[in-house]
């Protein structure tokens, strides 16, 4: 945790994720080496001929305050995770603008995680919508979101109360608090019920304009799925919906009034079949195998041997990448990657888009 100490403070003074991965690469050393060594010549190499930006860099290096930052990450009980750490999400390892580090409080949940999406202001109808698909879909997924006033923050008491977990995606530091009214939100899921939050930013960063976005698109990465509640054809929710569909995430909505505005995109997106419709819980768990009148009625097809069955009954669990079957099982990698080779051919399995394995 020490040497992560010196990357916090290094992704402090950078500022800049793609930076890091070269300053890294430049110097092959520890964090800490790499901070105490910090100098023009280092940042050149790295930053080219923007002479004010290195010497910005170099004015704050001097007056960083890394005990103060220490004490900070320390208190607040903030893991730092760096992009070759081996719990570095594998959802953010292939996106265009990778984060070389992530900041979390308390565990990523290894659940799949779905996103719901609305407008600010709702009507009393879609208050009763969300809460029953929260509570349907809590026991199956993870609801991530930010704590946008009053409809993110509706969500996460959802799950908090039904005992469920939650994931906060914030587009600031993690202790920095926005909107404040979120506050006792803030405690229970940091301090009581210990889900989980997280940020790609640098420690005493606050939002803006250019963090708002950055946090959106790793929210939908993150997210195995998205669900559009409500969404004008001139809103936040379509930009997400636009996003998803270019992730080629799974896409669902939920239809109401034909002529209502606050109606008109997710109407759109069940029309032009971009989004799947969804008219109650059922729908979504159907199409991810979970619900239970479907989970009962699997046939078990016949194996070549006793290795096959359990990598299938695992898989009617959930899905695994080959490697968390390795362990899992307790087998070699090449033994594992020929039953998965197997199974896939003769069409009793398959890859989704995460690189994980599943009951087709």
């Amino acid at each position: 945790m020490e040497d992560k100490i010196y990357l916090a403070a290094l992704h402090k003074l950078i500022f800049n994720h793609e930076k890091l991965f070269c300053l890294i690469d430049v110097k092959k050393n520890t964090y800490k080496d790499i901070y105490k060594n910090l100098s023009s010549d280092i940042l050149v190499s790295i930053w080219y001929k923007k002479i004010a930006r290195i010497q910005e860099i170099l004015d704050n290096y001097k007056k960083f305050n890394l005990k103060k930052l220490e004490e900070k990450i320390n208190k607040e009980n903030i893991e730092i995770i760096s992009y070759y750490d081996e719990n570095y999400p594998n959802q953010l390892k292939n996106i265009p603008n990778i984060p070389f580090v992530i900041y979390v409080k308390w565990k990523i949940p290894e659940w799949k995680n779905f996103w719901i999406v609305w407008s600010r202001k709702i009507s009393s109808y879609w208050e009763k919508v969300i809460w029953k698909i929260s509570i349907d879909l809590a026991p199956h997924f993870n609801i991530i979101s930010w704590w946008a006033a009053w409809c993110d923050t509706k969500a996460h008491n959802e799950a908090i109360k039904n005992k469920t977990k939650t994931v906060v995606c914030l587009w600031t530091w993690i202790d920095l608090i926005y909107p404040s009214e979120n506050r006792n939100l803030y405690n229970k899921i940091a301090y009581e019920d210990k889900w989980c939050l997280l940020s790609i930013f640098p420690i005493w960063c606050p939002g803006s304009t250019f963090t708002f976005p950055i946090r959106n698109e790793i929210i939908a990465w993150l997210s195995d799925w998205i669900i559009i509640i409500e969404a004008k054809e001139k809103s936040g929710s379509l930009i997400t919906a636009r996003l998803a569909l270019e992730l080629n995430k799974d896409l669902f909505a939920i239809p109401w009034e034909a002529f209502n505005i606050n109606s008109a995109w997710t109407n759109a997106l069940i029309k032009k079949w971009e989004a799947k419709l969804v008219t109650e819980s059922k729908d979504i768990l159907e199409e991810y195998w979970l619900e239970e009148s479907k989970k009962w009625k699997v046939e078990i097809p016949a194996f070549s041997d006793e290795l096959e069955l359990n990598i299938f009954k695992n898989l009617l669990e959930k899905p695994f990448l080959a490697d968390e079957l390795v362990k899992k099982l307790n087998i070699s990698i090449i033994e594992i990657n020929w039953k998965l080779s197997k199974l896939e051919l003769l069409g009793t399995i398959f890859k989704d888009k995460n690189g994980k394995y599943a009951i087709k």
